[in-house]
């Protein structure tokens, strides 16, 4: 897999991170030392080896491996690190990725006909697609998902 498709992956992994810091309302400055410390490690550890994880192993191996590589272990540096409860952690990733999936059809179908694009327009083309999901999950979907919740 080329270097583009990894970052690519590792931005998908990003905007989901993000999307669930959404929904779930985690704010970094609200949790106490280790939490905090715990947090920002366990996410950027996961993203960094699913950013290289690519560029070893080839696509079909990787996609077999994405959930243990990535779902899981969100969903334990979540549900340690903030202390809300697994069901609630759970709910919260299938709905960021339901919410995020429109970001990677949307990369995926410009990595696969855009291939005049200059890989730098690619990478500011998802960027912006994924921070209007992200407006849109904040605005529209947030305050129906807390009510789910509590």
């Amino acid at each position: 897999m080329s270097f583009y498709s990894s970052f690519l992956i590792g931005m998908s992994i990003l905007f989901g991170i993000s999307a669930q810091m959404i929904l779930l309302d985690i704010r970094i400055k609200d949790l106490k030392g280790t939490q905090s410390i715990f947090f920002l490690v366990g996410n950027l550890l996961v993203l960094m080896a699913n950013t290289a994880l690519p560029l070893i192993l080839p696509t079909s191996q990787y996609m077999k491996l994405y959930i243990l590589t990535v779902h899981i272990p969100i969903f334990l540096v979540f549900w340690i690190s903030t202390k809300i409860p697994a069901i609630k952690v759970i709910f919260a990733i299938f709905t960021a990725v339901f919410l995020i999936y429109p970001v990677n059809v949307a990369l995926t179908l410009l990595l696969q006909s855009a291939k005049w694009l200059h890989p730098a327009m690619l990478y500011i083309l998802a960027i912006a697609i994924g921070v209007v999901v992200l407006l849109i999950i904040h605005r529209f979907f947030k305050t129906n998902f807390n009510y789910l919740l509590y």
